[in-house]
């Protein structure tokens, strides 16, 4: 079985044949910014205050995409700069590990688990996580956001722990290290 994979996409909507999209007419563009000025006036730090390491990365991965639509297809740098701004204060509550339910690592399988289940003795709280359950798409939505995030701004993966809280998240779903000792 083979599969052709398209390794040019990026952030941008993607069609074959055309690539990446990120010139779109000033009429889509204004929609785009009249869009994105209301969405990114919520409190995102709130908004992804959440009990769930799969909810609150679905926020982040929101208003990440929105960031990026604003600043790239609708070319509303200052707004999409105030958004990107209030997404890293909301992501430095993940990266400080100062979420509803911290992250711990569990040693028994070797990964970064919610300490959700663990807390509250419900093995279903935040889909299973605490017992490995759909990391990938738990933390996938926080490694995009942070992708964004290090995409407008590439100084924010070389600040404080923000790199390494991200490689922990990949490690854990998608380790590419055959001899990691901490992650399968």
């Amino acid at each position: 079985l083979e599969e052709p994979l398209n390794v040019d996409m990026e952030f941008a909507p993607y069609q074959p044949g055309y690539g990446s999209i990120r010139n779109v007419s000033s009429e889509a563009a204004a929609l785009i910014n009249e869009a994105g000025a209301s969405e990114l006036q919520q409190d995102m730090s709130e908004m992804s205050n959440l009990d769930s390491m799969y909810y609150s990365g679905k926020e982040l991965a929101k208003y990440a995409g929105i960031v990026f639509a604003v600043n790239d297809m609708g070319k509303n740098v200052s707004l999409a700069q105030g958004g990107l701004e209030r997404l890293k204060v909301a992501m430095a509550r993940f990266v400080d590990n100062k979420q509803k339910f911290p992250l711990v690592y569990e040693e028994a399988w070797g990964g970064a688990a919610s300490s959700a289940s663990y807390s509250t003795g419900d093995s279903g709280q935040d889909f299973g996580n605490s017992f490995y359950n759909a990391h990938h798409f738990h933390y996938g939505y926080h490694v995009y956001a942070a992708a964004v995030i290090a995409y407008l701004d590439p100084t924010w993966l070389e600040t404080g722990t923000n790199k390494a809280w991200v490689n922990t998240l990949v490690r854990d779903y998608a380790n590419s290290i055959t001899d990691d000792p901490y992650f399968p």
